[in-house]
């Protein structure tokens, strides 16, 4: 079986969601009474993902237990830890593609994609690029868009978004990485996932996937209860 790895960065310590996220890590925050993290991983063994590596820092205690008592059979999962210091999102990931050297998809411990990410990872087969970012045609509506995509490639990404006309797409939160990324580039020990891109994208080594659908985050209040509402919607039909 062909390995199909996916990173879900879950370290964060959710400041945006205050005491909510205090004594629970944000990837457990029960959404409908079943923990998000569930959500996500019920969804990769359906698309066939065999390998799920969680990238964990606050709080892992509860997220190890979580798993364990959990007992997937059919989805390989392990962890990887930041260490006393934070590595950033970056320096996270830089970590656990030297160690795996095979091309991973990466997603947000915040963030769900409605169609899954079995597609997007099959279509970077016929890419050329190092790397490959999921983005939606967003113009500024859920949130504030962040992206310029042309001919197929990412040109432009601005992390916090801004009211630039040009930068119609939105990050889908998930990302594919080529290992060879941290072979042909250096990078520090600690840094933030978007120095990576800074530099990908002025080598045009990154592609634009577009999904045809919004995604959802659950790192606001206000995005838990557009979760849920899909999730209500879901439930409903026949």
């Amino acid at each position: 079986m062909t390995k199909k790895i996916v990173v879900i960065l879950a370290g964060g310590f959710a400041k945006r969601l205050g005491e909510k996220s205090a004594n629970t890590p944000k990837v457990l925050l029960p959404i409908r009474g079943i923990p998000f993290l569930k959500w996500k991983i019920d969804q990769l063994r359906k698309e066939n993902f065999n390998h799920l590596v969680l990238s964990v820092h606050h709080l892992s205690d509860q997220i190890e237990t979580w798993v364990e008592k959990e007992k997937y059979n059919d989805i390989k999962i392990t962890f990887s830890y930041d260490g006393a210091i934070p590595l950033g999102t970056g320096g996270a990931i830089k970590k656990i593609a030297k160690e795996l050297n095979q091309k991973i998809l990466l997603t947000y411990g915040d963030s769900y994609s409605p169609s899954g990410y079995s597609n997007f990872f099959d279509d970077f087969e016929s890419r050329d690029t190092l790397a490959s970012m999921m983005v939606y045609k967003n113009s500024n509506l859920y949130d504030r868009s962040n992206i310029k995509v042309r001919n197929g490639l990412v040109t432009n990404y601005n992390k916090n978004g801004n009211l630039d006309h040009l930068l119609e797409y939105i990050d889908h939160g998930a990302t594919i990485f080529n290992p060879k990324i941290f072979e042909q580039y250096t990078f520090p020990e600690v840094f933030d996932l978007s120095l990576v891109f800074e530099k990908l994208i002025l080598e045009k080594q990154v592609s634009g996937y577009i999904e045809s659908q919004r995604f959802y985050e659950i790192g606001s209040i206000s995005g838990i209860n557009d979760f849920e509402n899909y999730l209500s919607g879901i439930e409903s039909k026949p």
